[in-house]
């Protein structure tokens, strides 16, 4: 008889362990993923327009911008998404070697409420939002965006990569040379497990005004793993 009415119980405590609070998250929460789609509209050719206010002047600078997609694939709103660069590494002869001036920084969301916006607030369930990476600017115009590096420049036939992080560095970190890179970035939550992803950044030296034509191993290409 004491087993009968313990059962009951037992099962009771049973279900309410099974779904205390880390596991609950756990099945029940959001859950992130990273990818990049190497075509449009997450990687296209678009045109800055630079305004000189002191002459009230507008520039208009073609420009490759990259973005990586995020989502949530869980059941609840993931809280404070954050994504950051980790590591940089150089391909050197057969090793990969760190980049030694590069810091760990966040990357910024696409259109944003705020300039340079760190996190974003919500991500809805089964929603995705775009984080921008980086871009390449036409290596004639370059000035116009203050993508010079003072220390160690890039030839001016040649492109850059630009990391579109929240900050701007003053030793200029964020823009990087014609050569074979890969990067970490782990997007994290408030209530939800962070992911990190590898990816390839090959940069070749030749700005093409054609798409296609910049998205091969003369132009730029970025893989994940």
């Amino acid at each position: 008889m004491g087993l009968e009415v313990g059962l009951p119980g037992v099962v009771l405590g049973w279900i309410l362990g099974f779904f205390s609070d880390p596991l609950k998250s756990l099945i029940f929460g959001p859950r992130l993923t990273l990818e990049i789609r190497f075509k449009q509209p997450d990687c296209q050719k678009i045109n800055l327009y630079i305004q000189f206010p002191s002459s009230g002047r507008v520039e208009v600078a073609p420009n490759y911008q990259f973005r990586l997609r995020v989502k949530n694939q869980g059941l609840t709103s993931a809280r404070n998404v954050l994504a950051v660069i980790n590591l940089l590494e150089k391909k050197e002869g057969g090793e990969w070697v760190q980049v030694p001036d590069f810091l760990m920084t966040d990357l910024i969301w696409t259109h944003g409420q705020f300039e340079r916006q760190r996190t974003l607030p919500i991500l809805s369930p089964k929603a995705d939002w775009l984080i921008d990476f980086g871009h390449v600017i036409h290596p004639q115009q370059r000035h116009l965006a203050n993508e010079v590096k003072p220390v160690d420049p890039i030839p001016q036939s040649e492109i850059s990569f630009c990391f579109d992080l929240s900050i701007k560095p003053a030793n200029f970190y964020h823009i990087i040379g014609n050569g074979k890179y890969r990067c970490w970035i782990t997007v994290s939550a408030e209530n939800a497990r962070p992911v990190r992803k590898q990816f390839i950044i090959k940069l070749g030296k030749k700005w093409f005004d054609d798409q296609e034509k910049m998205f091969t191993e003369d132009g730029i290409q970025i893989i994940e793993y």
